[in-house]
């Protein structure tokens, strides 16, 4: 996963194992687990 940490958004990079390069940032749509992974992980910037 690659996060945007200014505007909160992600991308999967790699779905099972293969890499996902035309993959768009996506807005995580208040999905509680994306926002808890968002948060964590701007947190430990």
């Amino acid at each position: 996963m690659k996060i945007n940490y200014i505007t909160n958004n992600f991308k999967d990079i790699s779905v099972n194992g293969k890499k996902n390069l035309s993959v768009k940032l996506e807005d995580p749509n208040g999905d509680k687990l994306f926002v808890d992974v968002i948060s964590d992980g701007c947190e430990n910037v």
